[in-house]
């Protein structure tokens, strides 16, 4: 076989492969192989030109058996399934993908054109307050660090942190590279940019962010059993509301949380609850699993009469949300249902005169999830840093002050 012809074959199949198929989305190199060796056999056998695939495919059968074969290889194989966003896993859910559409860094690689693969890229980021009226009016800067990885989002792919998200420039990339990019603090919620390709030098990457609403205008409502009907005032500067509640007496309650405002997000994903003195429990009725008081709940000096500066030393019980979170947007709200019970030793009055009040007390304070990197490097979304420390998180709930409605309620047990 003469080489001409050979080297002919090669460039044939290096033009289809490299312009033809990602041009029409065949992607993945076992899918754009095999299809690239279908079309050019299928030229010699159909249209008589044998300089499209150099050997010779004898037996019309045998020539449409290996022709029907490589394209459906090319077009059905994992790669290409999973890009159009149709491969079956087994054992996997399916899951609404982010914008940008996430794609593994192999695929990445794949379809970036060998000219570009491997070139210097500098990312130019830009943030947007989704929570605007109008959020592509301007960039706004996250004023907490972003987390910023490589190729996967584990210690190992860190490579920088940043503030910057009004026409900010990030580096430390190639053409070629995914990137994944998390943000927390207490200002915005920020949807995280997970496995975004980079296909230029100079890509433009848009992050959504979310405005965190202001701990006043949080609001909590109680409600009786019925879920309509307002519980009774309490006593101010003292406790919110008040129940009636005798020895070994159990109550249900329900307990409105609310954006109270225009242009602002919540992103509620547990309560935290405190039942004190002779009150045995105080948690969701369903929907939410125990989960662990973090330091920044723990031990916490509840002011329980702000008029006499009385203060009761708790930590507060954590129940996180089964569904994960919650975003409340501007006027949205939810309304769980609470169960609070006493012991058999008495009525709750008769075991609270240490705290300087009528009654004993339940507390509940809503708390939200956000970002944050970890001691060990790696990024949690969570109630609190995994650190040492254990810091709260997101919005800073004022946890040893929940009187007020605003993100806590004290109920008054009588």
């Amino acid at each position: 076989m003469q080489p001409a012809k050979i080297l002919i074959f090669l460039l044939a199949a290096f033009l289809v492969y490299t312009f033809l198929l990602p041009w029409i989305g065949v992607t993945g190199f076992l899918g754009m192989a095999l299809f690239t060796v279908g079309l050019l056999m299928a030229i010699r056998v159909w249209a008589n030109q044998k300089w499209a695939f150099p050997w010779p495919v004898k037996g019309t059968w045998v020539a449409v058996i290996l022709i029907v074969g490589a394209f459906m290889g090319g077009l059905f194989s994992m790669e290409t399934l999973s890009g159009l966003g149709a491969a079956l896993v087994p054992g996997e859910a399916i899951v609404t993908p982010i914008s940008p559409e996430p794609v593994s860094a192999a695929d990445c690689r794949s379809q970036v054109t060998e000219e570009l693969r491997g070139k210097a890229a500098t990312l130019r980021v830009n943030a947007w307050d989704m929570e605007s009226n109008t959020p592509y009016s301007a960039a706004v800067d996250l004023t907490t660090e972003c987390w910023i990885f490589k190729n996967g989002n584990q210690p190992i792919n860190f490579i920088s942190n940043s503030s910057d998200t009004s026409d900010a420039s990030i580096s430390g990339f190639v053409v070629g590279d995914t990137v994944y990019i998390y943000c927390g603090g207490a200002s915005y919620y920020t949807d995280p940019i997970e496995a975004y390709c980079v296909e230029t030098e100079a890509p433009q990457l848009s992050i959504n962010t979310h405005t965190i609403d202001a701990e006043s205008d949080i609001q909590i409502t109680g409600y009786d059993d019925s879920g309509a009907t307002a519980l009774s005032a309490g006593t101010t500067d003292q406790e919110d509301y008040y129940i009636t509640l005798g020895a070994g007496g159990e109550e249900t309650v329900y307990l409105k949380l609310k954006v109270n405002s225009a242009n602002a997000a919540y992103d509620h994903c547990a309560w935290g609850t405190v039942a004190m003195a002779n009150l045995t429990s105080f948690k969701p009725a369903s929907g939410y699993t125990k989960s662990i008081t973090p330091l920044w709940a723990t031990d916490v000096a509840i002011e329980v009469n702000a008029t006499g500066s009385i203060t009761a030393t708790s930590s507060y019980g954590i129940w996180k949300r089964d569904g994960g979170t919650y975003r409340l947007h501007e006027w949205d709200s939810i309304k769980p249902q609470f169960v609070v019970k006493a012991d058999a030793t008495g009525d709750p009055v008769q075991n609270n005169n240490d705290l300087g009040s009528t009654s004993v007390l339940a507390v509940a304070l809503s708390v939200d999830c956000q970002y944050a990197r970890g001691t060990d490097g790696r990024i949690y979304y969570d109630y609190y840093e995994h650190t040492d420390a254990e810091d709260d998180v997101g919005l800073a709930e004022t946890e040893a002050n929940p009187y007020g409605k605003e993100v806590g309620v004290i109920i008054e047990a009588r």
